[in-house]
């Protein structure tokens, strides 16, 4: 297990070969992953790589989070991309990509990481007997649910201004000021203006009535499959102050500039945080899916507790 050497084409084809089996797989380009991998603190040092060759087979990234867990400071790594090659699976590789990311993260100065796990997946048995096997303390915090809504293109529609300076400072601020959660992500400004400007294929409207405003942000990403449709994935709900009707006002601008980039779907998580009722409004309904959290953490002064009731952390 080494760094991540770069070669983000070969990365490409690594990813989507590993996860072309599962339905409704997105697609991950070089392009995506190169953003990914920019985010503020990541890089290849987080990005356990097993290589044959010049080859990857078996790939996982992290992703540092600045956060708070019971009011108590937290660094975050959130684990992704797990990716096991076809040719190389049955050999504990996806247990060593986790423990070789557990122990990077651990030895970079984060204090927890945090995991991701379709329900019924093999993946959650390799997050508890990893952990287990490391003696690190490890719950699952939340089973995360899902709602959603198809986007049909409309004729004339406005997605408002291209640019606005003031998103990244007004995401910072109003997730700094946003009420409580029992895991709670906060921003640097840099952190922010990747989430809003820099990461690939970043979307986030803000709307300001006098002193009020509010900020949805996400991102659209493309389907694996069929005729690869654009899905937005909503990361960010931070209304502020905002009256109900200008919440409302909000998430129309939101879909709309997701529907003039040509996205065909938009799926907001369930993580006991954010109100949602906007979005019901909006016509967004429950759907199957399901991810388990795993939260395993180090720090003696955080230990993790299974079904906390509220959770702002991106969600993928």
């Amino acid at each position: 297990m080494e760094d991540f050497r770069g070669g983000y084409e070969g990365l490409a084809e690594a990813v989507q070969a590993a996860w072309a089996d599962v339905d409704q797989a997105l697609l991950y380009t070089p392009d995506f992953l190169r953003s990914m991998l920019a985010y503020p603190g990541a890089g290849p040092r987080l990005a356990p790589t097993l290589y044959d060759g010049e080859t990857p087979v078996g790939f996982a990234a992290g992703l540092p989070r600045p956060a708070e867990c019971g009011g108590r400071p937290l660094s975050v790594v959130v684990g992704s991309f797990f990716s096991v090659s076809p040719t190389r699976r049955g050999e504990g590789i996806a247990f060593d990509l986790m423990a070789a990311l557990i122990e990077r993260a651990r030895a970079e100065g984060h204090d927890a990481t945090l995991l991701y796990c379709a329900d019924g997946g093999a993946m959650n048995g390799v997050v508890q007997r990893c952990t287990d096997a490391m003696a690190v303390p490890t719950a699952r915090v939340q089973s995360v649910r899902f709602i959603s809504r198809i986007l049909l293109p409309r004729k004339g529609e406005d997605g408002g201004e291209a640019d606005d300076p003031m998103l990244a400072p007004a995401l910072a601020d109003l997730a700094a000021r946003a009420p409580k959660a029992d895991l709670r992500r906060r921003w640097t400004v840099e952190e922010a203006d990747w989430q809003v400007n820099r990461r690939e294929g970043a979307l986030a409207v803000r709307l300001a009535r006098g002193p009020r405003q509010g900020v949805l942000a996400g991102y659209v990403q493309q389907v694996a499959e069929g005729d690869r449709p654009l899905c937005l994935f909503i990361d960010d709900i931070l209304w502020g102050d905002l009256e109900a009707g200008e919440r409302k006002e909000l998430v129309a601008a939101f879909i709309a500039k997701a529907r003039l980039r040509g996205a065909r779907l938009a799926v907001a998580p369930q993580t006991g945080w954010a109100d949602l009722t906007p979005f019901a409004e909006a016509h967004f309904k429950p759907s199957a899916r399901v991810l388990h959290a795993y939260l395993s953490s180090w720090n003696s002064d955080v230990r993790p507790e299974s079904n906390l009731g509220s959770m702002y952390m991106d969600v993928f």
